[in-house]
């Protein structure tokens, strides 16, 4: 007998993740991921070249008689509703490609009829692309035995910047995907970088302060490596961890998380990290008074409010938790009219 599979596709900026698991896994949530972690895949910057290779992962993972009834692709945006049912275009970039836009249903199709298992999918399978940090976010706030009520919110810090927002187990999703790292943000005072953004006109936002790409255009193209090694008295590192601490008032005075979390190449440095919980708990600060914050007691919860996730398959698990959900709900895209 045919049974259900869902499957699960992670495009970070650096590593693939690929991971294939049945409708009715009972170590999917509310229960503990025990399933073996997929091993990492350097990436080749193609879209469509990532979702044949990740097809050809998944026909390798499925077990005979089993059929893909739903797939959850996560990458990094943005990500363009359209209008068919479950169909999804994407202006997908990595390391600065130029942008296209790849219908994610279709492409998955091609490249599963070209890897010799388009009769391995069900009749109407689900095919979804969500944002990477999306991904990462809902699987991050399952692994984390989250209790009643939690809010997480999360940034990646990576080629971009991007964020999500988990609250009480449910992603929060509206008709503009999270764009959390084109929050503009003030300069720091020893920062003579001149931030350009594409998309929009005003002097600098999170993401052009912090991605990678500006931060090679600074100090080098080996900046990403060199950034681990930074210690407390590194000055720059104080301006990155400023422009981190800024995003994450923002979500503080929007969301109120439980929590932030971070993740990306950028965030591997556990300094910043502390220096950019130290500095968040520092501008929301209020002398002789928190009336602006009663009973939120998040910020008092000493240091760890801003942490980095360590748990690296979060975003492919995620992605499985999506693809599951998929089945139980009409649609989790709300389709926009173009």
């Amino acid at each position: 007998m045919d049974k259900d599979y869902l499957a699960g596709i992670f495009l970070a900026d650096d590593f693939t993740l690929v991971a294939v698991e049945a409708h009715d896994n009972a170590h999917l949530p509310p229960y503990r991921f025990d399933g073996v972690i997929p091993p990492r895949r350097q990436t080749s910057g193609a879209l469509t070249v990532e979702i044949n290779s990740a097809v050809e992962e998944i026909a390798g993972l499925l077990p005979s008689g089993g059929k893909i009834a739903s797939v959850a692709i996560a990458m990094p945006g943005p990500i363009v509703v359209g209008k068919e049912k479950n169909h999804v275009t994407t202006s997908y970039h990595r390391k600065e490609e130029r942008w296209t836009e790849v219908q994610i249903a279709g492409e998955f199709k091609k490249a599963c009829a070209k890897a010799g298992v388009g009769n391995r999918l069900t009749k109407e399978p689900k095919i979804n692309a969500y944002p990477d940090a999306a991904a990462y976010a809902y699987g991050d706030y399952y692994l984390s035995d989250p209790a009643e009520g939690t809010v997480l919110a999360h940034l990646m810090v990576d080629e971009g910047v991007g964020g999500a927002v988990v609250v009480n187990g449910n992603l929060m999703r509206t008709p503009l995907h999270a764009e959390i790292g084109h929050l503009p943000i003030r300069r720091h005072e020893l920062d003579e970088f001149k931030p350009e953004c594409s998309a929009h006109s005003y002097s600098g936002c999170a993401e052009r302060f912090l991605s990678l790409p500006a931060l090679r255009r600074r100090w080098g193209a080996n900046v990403e490596e060199e950034l681990r090694t930074w210690d407390e008295g590194d000055l720059r590192l104080h301006v990155l961890a400023s422009y981190v601490a800024q995003l994450c008032v923002s979500l503080v005075l929007t969301v109120a998380p439980s929590r932030i979390t971070l993740s990306g190449r950028v965030s591997r440095n556990e300094h910043l990290v502390r220096l950019a919980d130290k500095y968040m708990k520092r501008l929301l600060e209020i002398p002789d008074t928190n009336l602006i914050y009663p009973g939120y007691e998040a910020l008092n919860s000493g240091a760890g409010f801003v942490e980095r996730r360590r748990k690296a398959h979060a975003g492919i698990y995620g992605c499985l938790l999506l693809a599951r959900k998929t089945l139980t709900e009409p649609t989790l895209i709300r389709q926009l009219k173009r």
